[in-house]
Parts: C-alpha cells; sequence; structure tokens
C-alpha cells in the first residue's frame, strides 16, 4: 500500500528541465563546430559537469562559466541558464496537490543547482505543500549518479521502498528507483498519474 509520494520537481512539478539548457546550446554555432550540435550528444559531453553542478559540487558560476570558457556565446549561454531558472509549474499537477496531501506522505526527490533550488525555495511555500524536501544540491547526492539519493527519503522518513510511488519523467530516475524497491511511475501526463492511483 503507498504511504508516500515522492515527485520529481523538474519536468513533473515543473515544465522546465535541464534538457532545456542542452537544447538551447545544441542549436548554436558554437556546439556545431564541436559537433554537439544534438542535445544528447552535448549533454553526454558535458555530464561529468552536470553532475557536480546538480550536487552543488561547484557553483552556478562555475558550471555556467565553463561553457563560455568552451566558446559559447554568452548571450545563448545567458539565455540557457533563464530557460533553466524560471518557474513554470505543472499547474494541473499543483491543483491536485492538496488534495493528495490529505491521503499520502508527499516529498520532492531532484536533482537541482544550488541556483534553481535557492529559486524553487524562495518562490514557493514548499512546506505547505510537502512532508519532505531532497534536493540534490543541499544533500550532495545526485539521482543520476546511483543509487543513494533515493535510500536518504526511506532512512529520514522510516518508509520502506515498497511503501514509496515516485514520479518522475526520467526512464533512468525511473529504472534507478525500481532497483532501491519503490513503486513508480513515469510522468508523462496528468491524467496517466491520476489512473494509476486510481
Amino acid at each position: 500500500m503507498i504511504k508516500a509520494i515522492y515527485f520529481d520537481y523538474h519536468g513533473v512539478l515543473d515544465k522546465r528541465s535541464i534538457r532545456l539548457v542542452y537544447q538551447i546550446l545544441a542549436a548554436t554555432e558554437t556546439a556545431k563546430l564541436k559537433q554537439l550540435n544534438d542535445p544528447l550528444s552535448l549533454r553526454k559531453h558535458y555530464f561529468p559537469l552536470e553532475i557536480e553542478y546538480l550536487a552543488g559540487d561547484i557553483t552556478p558560476a562555475e558550471f555556467w562559466g565553463q561553457f563560455i570558457a568552451d566558446r559559447f556565446d554568452p548571450t545563448d549561454v545567458a539565455l540557457a541558464k533563464q530557460s533553466l531558472l524560471t518557474i513554470d509549474l505543472n499547474q494541473g499537477l499543483w491543483q491536485i496537490i492538496p488534495e493528495l496531501k490529505k491521503r499520502y506522505f508527499l516529498g520532492i526527490i531532484s536533482d537541482s543547482g544550488i541556483d534553481k533550488t535557492q529559486l524553487i525555495e524562495e518562490s514557493l511555500d514548499l512546506k505547505a505543500y510537502f512532508d519532505g524536501l531532497y534536493f540534490s544540491s543541499d544533500r550532495n547526492l545526485v539521482k543520476e549518479a546511483g543509487l543513494g539519493f533515493y535510500y536518504l527519503p526511506l532512512q529520514e522518513n522510516n518508509f520502506q521502498p515498497a511503501d514509496c510511488l515516485l514520479v518522475d519523467d526520467s526512464p533512468n530516475n525511473i529504472s534507478q528507483a525500481k532497483t532501491v524497491g519503490y513503486n513508480t511511475h513515469l510522468y508523462r501526463g496528468n491524467n496517466q498519474f491520476l489512473l494509476q492511483l486510481i
């Protein structure tokens, strides 16, 4: 029986994700010259840097500055940064959160750099909606870098993996959560998610 629902923030509670950064930068002349004009190739190239950024191991200035150091136009980098550092809530999902909170322990497990985490925490009263907040840059753990991040909410809230449902838009994150024993939902829209809860 599900007791807790943990949501990914980026791509689930919010429509924006770090994938937008790579979509914007992959369309630039610099990416074409580097033969990294596919967003997936570009992300793979910068993945070690991204992990350090999401874990809070490097500052946001170091993360964004690396793209400029690699000769991306500062205007393109600023546009990519602005695309990520914008709150664009999934209003349909947020409307049902208060009803879900009456029935479940609610939490967030999300990879998020220091700058985006600060923006989220300053812009939203998360504690009014969620019982547990797990942002990677606050915990120095990253979902995409291993299973450790998935165990933290279990330990801190005395849940078994089978008590929890992870709602995430990343197939890789879903696979990792399943390995730990979570129930999972690969988020593709509010209707599918609600059907799983019925």
